[in-house]
């Protein structure tokens, strides 16, 4: 089975004291356990709106979507590339537009990842 993907940005730094972006330092640091663990977003069917219309029409039910592609946690970092991938995989599957990853936040209830992404 192939899984599409949205093409995504790294958008999580821990330091942005520089006014060259280039020069910011990606965070990749987690409270998540060393493992492998699946992204969530809980967000509109973007994909269910049937016009042309913007914003698009929609029914603004919540949905909870999850992916498959499997994110590594090694020594306390998550695998960006990995990340990317499955924050991509989450806004094909649902239909959203934005393309930078801006959040993932550990839910040790769920043991995922909870994505958070903005255009």
């Amino acid at each position: 089975m192939s899984v599409q993907i949205q093409d995504m940005r790294w958008s999580i730094y821990s330091n942005t004291d520089s006014d060259d972006i280039d020069q910011w330092v990606d965070d990749t640091s987690t409270t998540a356990p060393d493992g492998v663990y699946k992204c969530r977003a809980e967000m509109f069917d973007y994909r269910s709106a049937d016009n042309n219309e913007w914003p698009p029409k929609q029914d603004y039910t919540f949905l909870i979507w999850e992916s498959d592609l499997p994110v590594e946690v090694k020594n306390g970092h998550i695998n960006k590339r990995q990340a990317l991938d499955a924050a991509g995989h989450l806004m094909h599957s649902c239909g959203y537009h934005g393309v930078f990853l801006e959040g993932l936040d550990f839910d040790p209830k769920t043991k995922t990842f909870d994505v958070t992404v903005g255009s």
